[in-house]
């Protein structure tokens, strides 16, 4: 899997990204949730190594039970239809989210002292930025 594929590098090169166009390093903070060392330290790593540095990094630990066939099966039953898996359940692609029903649903899926109005902003502008990105488009 090419290290530009992974969801993490994709949202570390959307921050370098804003910050090259522009935006203060403040929006950018809150448009993805993170903190403001974290938007330096994927800055500075990417201003010394490039986009590869943006990967993240290898953790202590044991080491996965997955191996590459595992994951390209993984991979493979995600893309297919539910149907064909034997499941009675569909997955329908582009779902247009409207600000009043992200509204409803958000207390359900977050901690309670992010669901202040403030909070609740926040978790809606950013998903309505992954919903309009084309970084996070599948297709």
């Amino acid at each position: 899997m090419s290290h530009v594929s992974l969801p993490e590098v994709r949202q570390r090169a959307i921050a370098i990204r804003l910050l090259h166009l522009g935006h203060a390093p403040e929006a950018v903070v809150e448009m993805l949730a993170v903190a403001p060392s974290t938007i330096w330290n994927w800055h500075r790593r990417y201003r010394a190594e490039g986009i590869s540095s943006l990967a993240n990094r290898a953790k202590s630990g044991r080491p996965a039970k997955a191996d590459a066939h595992y994951l390209t099966e993984v991979e493979r039953a995600l893309d297919s239809d539910p149907h064909t898996l034997s499941y009675a359940f569909s997955v329908q692609k582009d779902i247009a989210i409207k600000h009043s029903q992200l509204i409803e649903i958000v207390p359900f899926f977050v901690h309670p002292h992010l669901q202040s109005e403030e909070g609740q902003r926040q978790l809606c502008r950013c998903i309505h930025f992954l919903l309009i990105s084309p970084a996070f488009a599948y297709g």
